[in-house]
């Protein structure tokens, strides 16, 4: 799409499914792996348009896996938030997993809500420690969608009440306690 000229025409399918709800209080937390930060990026410039406190944690394998951390960090900073990096083998930030850091920070009873995306044993995790916390949440599943309105059942997520859900009709963001991780 980078590539079309003004008035140049082309067909597209979209949006599916549904997005993040915006907080009706904070702070909250943003939360993103690897390339799950794309749709956090919007929902971070969203919410620093709106004014809304936000921290964002921002993990990866390495530093590499870090992208746009630079505007992420304006971004959150400009809301008066915390940037917290998260790197598995250190090379950048704190050592370890996102959700480590994270856990703590709920535990404390820091967040009165959490936004995610990124891989599902990261979400799973965050799913856990968001429960034991008492924290509520949203998370934007990074399912494969084949045809993108259903019918090819390719991104069925299993869900709580024992069905399956559809990432492209009834997601791709799923409250945290919705899924069966």
């Amino acid at each position: 799409m980078a590539e079309l000229r003004p008035g140049e025409r082309r067909a597209l399918l979209g949006p599916l499914g549904h997005g993040f709800t915006l907080p009706e209080g904070g702070p909250v937390a943003l939360v993103a792996g690897g390339v799950g930060s794309a749709p956090l990026y919007l929902l971070a410039r969203e919410l620093a348009a709106r004014g809304a406190p936000f921290d964002l944690y921002y993990g990866g394998r390495t530093a590499l896996d870090l992208a746009r951390r630079d505007d992420f960090r304006a971004l959150v900073e400009g809301a008066g938030g915390t940037l917290v990096e998260v790197t598995e083998d250190g090379s950048r930030g704190v050592r370890g997993r996102v959700t480590e850091p994270l856990a703590d920070a709920l535990a404390a009873g820091r967040y009165a809500f959490t936004y995610s995306c990124g891989p599902m044993p990261m979400l799973a995790r965050l799913a856990a420690v968001s429960a034991a916390a008492g924290v509520a949440g949203e998370a934007a599943l990074e399912t494969e969608m084949g045809c993108g309105f259903g019918a090819c059942l390719g991104c069925a997520v299993p869900h709580v009440s024992g069905r399956y859900a559809l990432c492209c009709k009834d997601g791709p963001v799923f409250r945290l306690d919705e899924v069966r991780w």
